[in-house]
């Protein structure tokens, strides 16, 4: 039995942390797979994950092998059952597409030699240029119901459901990636007639459709037939049509999908895997991550599915280490009620040997992506293989950097895999019961990012999606977002689209990257979200028109705001007593009473470019300065802005360059402060205006993190109050405990315990001690890079035990 609850992975009854490794079976010959397990699991992970790829399993039409009778490597029973003899939970990801760097993308050749039909089309009538299929054609479903039935019919006895190690099933992988990548939409026929059928249910009658498009199609039908004519007419409103329409066909394909599983005896969760992280030369970005995000949100509504992420960051750093925690907070958004947040594929390597990526960007990307929420990640890849039969879409070699070589060679990468391991095997229970704490939200708006497929070649269209694009990548996501994020305001985000009333109660202070474009229900729900007590903060455009271009202000004349006009160029401005703060663009607001006032332009008071105004039970901060973080005085200024609205960042340290976030239980803390800048970095830190562990400064490696606990319960009669030192083990060895410490980045540190327990022995390391009451403070000083402590049992605590033993009995 598997089920959700508050954010973790509840198995049989218990909560755990899934730490995934994925091991493509068909890429290691069948006498390594139990060398690489018995890797896999040296390095303390509990998930193993693989693709089953159609084209290998059915090479031919109708010949089928998962016992391994044609190639010892399709023996996909055998591997399964390793899995579960070794204690392995497992992921399946059956597609039926893959991916994973296969040719078709794991589609069999012989499905689009014989059945081209199924094959999308371009715009123009052509061939799409992936040759992806039209995933919700008829002879590719039945031919995909062929599938499952017979992959399936080998998984099922592996089932968690049927005390096996299969926890959850995948439906295909990456649903729309190729239309974003190739900015090409399927235009089949019967895709056609899907959208015909969407657009009626979204007008109702054919004369609404009419209307607005000035044509005069007798049904929904003949109006689909022309959309060239439909495009040229009314572009703007035709793109978001479109978008909507796709939308709603990606969650159909899911539920199509789902279904076939369902009804063949699938009983484990469904996993829909998100792509976004887009390449540029030697480095990678995720500022259109939130493009897989718009595209697939409406999957989760799919009975039984959750959302997982792709993240591959490239080279982690200072500047763009704000990607992984703001495609963490976003995947949480728009994922599953309970569901944990999840990366079904998390950077561990790289496809190939250029970026090179290291031990360090896989230490430092785990650790930001859990202390930010995160309860399962699997590392992709995690061993290296072969391309089987020339199946391969890069050729014979699959090594991927991976931390497990292909000849089973343990990269540097590996130990650290292993170490973090260590971690979360020490606190993966607390991490399951904590949430991270937040200071504030952000708001979602999906429309923003419905840009997988445009027609550039409009000039309407090019207009204000262009400069949509640009204002989400630069003010929006590498602006306001990263702002926050570097200014340690720890933050949620809200899907401004969800059902149901945004609710100051579930978030008091909002933050919306706006632009001028914004549906009216949307710009209706952020109005009413203020007047039922919200803050609102908006920045730096009020939207003023709807997504089509027409006249929409809601919000501006909720604000009773007049016209306001923006400039543009190299521009300094004053906010919150801040001078000349540099920006290229800002609105101008008239009529704003200088009381009222927070930011202005180089001609003072009448160049008012921000303002606070109460609105109903709430009120509404709006910041019309494109601020960004190329002068790092801009975190100050954020920081002056958040306080205005109300928001006190929970943690503060004396570092600037440091991220800081804390995750929080009934059972205890974890305090997460990683650092990706390129030097050691010594800090002291303040946890909600009172100094944290006990006053003392870390050192924080480059490149690494600390995760520290904070008033953790070991046991009943024992608390860690804190630890400057990362704890990676603790054992109970009768009524006494040994804590194994890790030394990164300072041979000193201290630890504080409370209870009746005293200090036995310190192993490579001398100690101080000092005691006050049940309060203990350990100043330890390592001879090497781990060191431990005994405290053992007082005569007070054994009494403890005694007395609770009598009670028992």
């Amino acid at each position: 039995m598997i089920t959700f609850e508050s954010g973790a992975t509840v198995i049989n009854g218990k909560r755990r942390f899934l730490y995934g490794a994925e091991l493509h079976y068909f890429r290691v010959e069948p006498e390594e797979w139990k060398n690489r397990l018995e890797l896999i699991r040296q390095a303390g992970f509990n998930l193993v994950s693989t693709y089953v790829p159609w084209l290998w399993h059915e090479p031919v039409e109708g010949q089928w092998d998962f016992s391994g009778d044609s190639h010892p490597r399709r023996n996909l029973v055998e591997f399964l059952a390793l899995c579960r003899d070794m204690g392995f939970y497992c992921i399946v990801r059956p597609g039926p597409y893959v991916m994973s760097e296969l040719k078709n993308e794991g589609i069999p050749q012989w499905l689009l030699d014989r059945y081209p039909e199924t094959i999308a089309l371009a715009q123009d009538g052509s061939l799409h240029p992936t040759r992806v299929v039209s995933y919700r054609h008829p002879v590719f479903l039945a031919l995909v119901h062929k599938w499952y039935e017979r992959v399936i019919k080998s998984i099922l006895p592996f089932l968690v459901t049927r005390g096996g190690p299969v926890i959850m099933f995948q439906l295909d992988n990456e649903v729309g990636m190729l239309h974003w990548v190739t900015n090409t939409s399927d235009h089949s026929p019967e895709t056609l007639k899907h959208f015909a059928r969407y657009a009626e249910s979204r007008y109702g009658e054919i004369g609404t459709i009419n209307s607005d498009y000035g044509s005069d199609a007798r049904d929904f039908a003949e109006w689909s037939e022309d959309l060239n004519a439909r495009r040229e007419r009314e572009p703007l409103k035709f793109h978001w049509l479109w978008a909507d329409f796709w939308r709603d066909e990606f969650a159909k394909y899911i539920a199509d999908l789902r279904e076939f599983a369902s009804a063949l005896g699938v009983d484990v969760p469904y996993i829909v895997n998100v792509h976004g992280f887009k390449d540029f030369s030697i480095y990678s970005r995720g500022v259109d991550y939130p493009i897989g995000l718009s595209q697939l949100r409406k999957t989760v509504s799919v009975p039984g599915v959750i959302l997982a992420g792709d993240f591959y960051p490239g080279r982690i750093g200072y500047d763009n280490a704000h990607d992984i925690v703001l495609s963490t907070v976003l995947t949480e958004a728009l994922g599953a009620p309970q569901q944990p947040v999840f990366s079904a594929e998390f950077q561990s390597g790289r496809l190939s040997d250029r970026p090179r990526v290291s031990e360090r960007d896989l230490n430092l990307i785990t650790r930001i992506c859990v202390a930010h929420g995160m309860n399962a990640l699997n590392y992709y890849m995690f061993c290296g293989g072969d391309n089987p039969d020339n199946i391969g879409l890069f050729g014979r070699r699959h090594e991927w950097q991976a931390p497990i070589a292909a000849d089973g060679a343990l990269r540097p990468s590996y130990w650290t895999a292993q170490a973090l391991g260590r971690l979360f095997a020490t606190f993966g229970d607390l991490m399951c019961e904590s949430r991270k704490a937040v200071d504030t939200h952000i708001g979602f708006y999906a429309p923003y990012y419905a840009t997988e497929t445009v027609a550039w070649e409009q000039p309407e269209v090019a207009s204000v999606l262009g400069d949509l694009a640009a204002q989400r990548e630069h003010v929006h996501f590498d602006g306001v977002w990263r702002l926050l994020c570097a200014a340690n305001i720890a933050f949620g985000a809200v899907d401004l689209q969800a059902e149901g009333a945004l609710r100051a109660a579930d978030a008091p202070t909002l933050f919306v990257a706006s632009t001028q474009y914004m549906d009216r229900a949307t710009q209706e729900r952020l109005r009413d979200y203020a007047a039922g007590g919200g803050t609102l903060v908006i920045s730096p455009r009020i939207p003023q028109y709807d997504l089509d271009g027409s006249l929409c202000r809601v919000l501006a004349d909720a604000l009773s705001l007049g016209e306001w006009s923006e400039r543009r160029g190299f521009l300094r401005v004053t906010v919150l007593g801040t001078d000349s703060v540099f920006c290229r663009q800002h609105l101008v607001f008239d009529g704003i009473e200088p009381d009222e006032e927070i930011a202005f332009g180089e001609a003072g008071a009448a160049e008012t470019a921000g303002f606070v105004r109460p609105y109903g039970d709430g009120k509404v901060v709006v910041l019309g300065v494109g601020l960004t973080q190329e002068y790092d005085y801009a975190l100050d200024v954020m920081r002056d802005v958040a306080l205005q609205a109300g928001v006190t960042a929970r943690l503060s340290l004396s570092s600037p360059h440091l991220f800081a976030s804390e995750r929080v239980s009934d059972s205890g803390s974890l305090l997460f402060i990683n650092n990706p800048s390129d030097a050691a970095l010594t800090t002291t830190v303040s946890r909600m205006g009172m100094r944290a562990l006990g006053g003392h400064s870390v050192t924080v490696l480059a490149g690494a993190g600390l995760m520290l606990p904070l008033d953790f319960r070991i046991k009943l009669d024992l608390v860690v109050e804190y630890s400057t030192l990362e704890i990676d083990d603790i054992a109970l060895v009768g009524e006494d405990v040994r804590l194994h410490m890790r030394t990164d980045g300072s041979l000193s540190g201290v630890l504080c315990v409370r209870g009746p327990y005293r200090v036995a022995h310190t192993s490579d390391a001398s100690h101080d001690v000092q005691r006050q009451g049940l309060t203990t403070e350990i100043r330890i000083v390592a001879r090497s890079a781990a060191c431990s402590v005994e405290l053992k049992a007082t005569p007070l605590a054994r009494a403890a035990v005694a007395v609770r033993a009598d009670r028992h009995e």
